[in-house]
C-alpha cells in the first residue's frame, strides 16, 4: 500500500483506519509489555495500540482511530466483514470494497477509476 500511497500522492488520499481488533491478545510481539492483550476497551486504549501497530508495522499512511459502536465507520458504512479495503468517493459513497487489502486489485481499479473519470493516473 505505501507504493500505491506514493504513486498516486496528490490524487487519492490513502488512510488507515484502526478499529476492533480482529483477533484481541494475538499480537505480533507478544513479548512486548505494550501490547493490548484482550482489545480495547476505552478510546484512548485503542489511539496507543493503533499508535503501536503503526510502529510495529511501519505503516506511513496516516492512522485515523475509529470510534466504538454506532459512531464507527465501519458502522455508519454497513461494512460487517473482516478488515476490509473500502474506497469513499467524492460524493462519500462506497465506489470500490474488498474483503481484505489487496494493493494490486486496488492499483488496477485506481487506474481505470481516475481514467473513466478523466483526471491523470
Amino acid at each position: 500500500m505505501d507504493r500505491l500511497t506514493a504513486l498516486y500522492k496528490g490524487k487519492v488520499k490513502f488512510v488507515f483506519i484502526y478499529g476492533s481488533e480482529g483477533h484481541p491478545g494475538s499480537y505480533d510481539q507478544p513479548d512486548d509489555p505494550r501490547a493490548p492483550r484482550y482489545g480495547t476497551k476505552t478510546y484512548a486504549d485503542r489511539v496507543g495500540a493503533a499508535h503501536l501497530f503503526q510502529e510495529v508495522h511501519d505503516v506511513h499512511r496516516q492512522i485515523l482511530v475509529d470510534a466504538f459502536d454506532r459512531e464507527s465507520v465501519r458502522y455508519r458504512y454497513g461494512i460487517q466483514d473482516g478488515n476490509p479495503l473500502v474506497v469513499i468517493g467524492a460524493d462519500e459513497r462506497i465506489i470500490h470494497h474488498e474483503k481484505y487489502a489487496n494493493a494490486r486489485a486496488l492499483g488496477s481499479f485506481l487506474n481505470e477509476y481516475l481514467q473513466h473519470a478523466g483526471l491523470p493516473q
